[in-house]
């Protein structure tokens, strides 16, 4: 049997699914320790319709705050806590995705939200990501996701521990 099939990722590897491209994790079986391992999609399985297919890659980190499509330099580590239910715009317009789970993971800032975020000014963070929302996708943001979108800054920012830790190239 050839080892490289079950090597373990670099710190610069994150896992992936080979048929989305979706970001994954791996959990236990059944939640006991003897159980395998299996592999899910972040946001749900039910967003993605089908099965992970897990694959080692590059890890790619894009802003969480503004666009999907800026390159993140810092990560913010977080206090774990489980989130409520929440809406989340898909990649294509009008399109919604429900999540629901634990939130353990950093929360990546491109240059531009980092400094919003480190002057405290959640308003003009808040501006921005809709700002860029609408110019991404050519739609006014609705209600509910000006809504949303104020509610996920607000948790980050009681779940943030106030350390940020460069990615490669910040300063």
């Amino acid at each position: 049997m050839d080892d490289t099939t079950t090597a373990q990722p670099r710190d610069d590897q994150r896992l992936t699914c080979g048929r989305c491209g979706q970001q994954a994790y791996t959990a236990r079986a059944g939640g006991s320790s003897a159980a395998g391992q299996v592999s899910k999609h972040m946001k749900g399985e039910a967003t993605a319709g089908h099965e992970v297919e897990p694959v080692w890659g590059e890890a790619v980190c894009e802003c969480d705050f503004c666009d999907p499509g800026i390159p993140a330099v810092w990560s913010y580590q977080v206090i774990p806590v489980e989130t409520r239910i929440g809406l989340t715009a898909g990649p294509r317009p009008g399109e919604v995705i429900s999540s629901r789970g634990l939130n353990d993971t950093p929360w990546y800032a491109c240059p531009a939200c980092a400094d919003l975020i480190q002057a405290k000014q959640w308003r003009e963070l808040l501006k921005r990501s809709l700002s860029l929302y609408e110019k991404r996708t050519g739609h006014r943001p609705t209600t509910g996701l000006r809504i949303h979108s104020h509610e996920t800054h607000q948790q980050f920012v009681q779940m943030m521990t106030g350390h940020r830790l460069p990615l490669d190239g910040a300063r």
